[in-house]
């Protein structure tokens, strides 16, 4: 669902769409191994979460996030890091 949105939504409004502050890339262990030092979250396998665990990281991500659009969170997947891509500002 969020590779339907980011292609729908976000690359066509230049992430400049309602739908494009909220929506956020897929919650793998890539992006928690990325955000495991900025975030301080434990190990946490997002394939054996239980949907209030989700909630609860989704509400952490936001927090994290404040007033930036969530699909900027691509950033912090561990590949980009190593290759060092910054997120572009739109």
């Amino acid at each position: 669902m969020s590779i339907y949105v980011k292609t729908v939504e976000i690359i066509p409004s230049k992430g400049m769409s309602k739908i494009s502050h909220v929506a956020f890339p897929p919650i793998d262990r890539y992006l928690l191994s990325g955000l495991k030092k900025d975030l301080q979250i434990e190990n946490i396998s997002w394939s054996e979460m239980e949907e209030e665990a989700f909630m609860k990281l989704i509400d952490q991500l936001k927090e994290f996030m404040k007033e930036e659009p969530f699909w900027k969170l691509e950033y912090y997947w561990d590949l980009n890091k190593k290759i060092n891509v910054k997120t572009p500002d739109l």
